[in-house]
């Protein structure tokens, strides 16, 4: 038998210009639970204090980063609804730089 898993995403904001982009998508009612910040641990036993989002929040926070330097922030992820969490790592491939070849 097939289950779906029941993964949920959380974000850590690093600095009031990534807390203020989330609570922008508050207010758009982008986050899952009612408590707007909350204290999950990772496996360490380290506390995070962190919002609970809709994985769409976190692909936009990172597609953002990649051109905005000021968005810093941690995702983390754990299946069902206790536990302690795992933080998401995210492969950022840097963009090519063109080869320019002059004439002479």
């Amino acid at each position: 038998m097939n289950q779906k898993k029941d993964t949920q995403w959380f974000v850590e904001p690093f600095g009031g210009y990534t807390n203020d982009m989330i609570n922008s998508s508050l207010s758009q009612g982008s986050v899952v639970s009612e408590d707007k910040i909350a204290e999950v641990f990772d496996r360490g036993g380290k506390k995070h204090d962190v919002y609970r989002v809709e994985y769409r929040i976190i692909q936009r926070l990172k597609d953002s980063k990649e051109t905005d330097s000021r968005i810093r922030f941690r995702a983390f992820s754990r299946e069902k609804n206790y536990g302690s969490v795992d933080e998401w790592k995210f492969v950022f491939k840097k963009k090519k730089s063109a080869i320019i070849r002059k004439g002479i």
